[in-house]
């Protein structure tokens, strides 16, 4: 769907995009054995736009669900 030219997104679908951006940066099977030195390295490279999609890892449970989502 576009309006005026630009290409319109559904939210599920920019969230799905978000969630694949995330997974390449994170190591998801480092967070299924409870890896938290994940989430220190995301906030060490707060630039980064996965580190600031996750809000600089405030919910850990959130990095784990993003895991299993896709």
């Amino acid at each position: 769907m576009s309006v005026a030219g630009v290409l319109v997104i559904d939210s599920d679908e920019l969230r799905r995009q978000q969630i694949k951006a995330v997974l390449e940066f994170i190591d998801c099977e480092a967070i299924y054995w409870g890896d938290s030195s994940q989430c220190a390295a995301l906030m060490e490279t707060a630039n980064q736009p996965q580190a600031l999609l996750l809000g600089r890892c405030s919910s850990w449970d959130e990095v784990a669900t993003l895991c299993r989502t896709v």
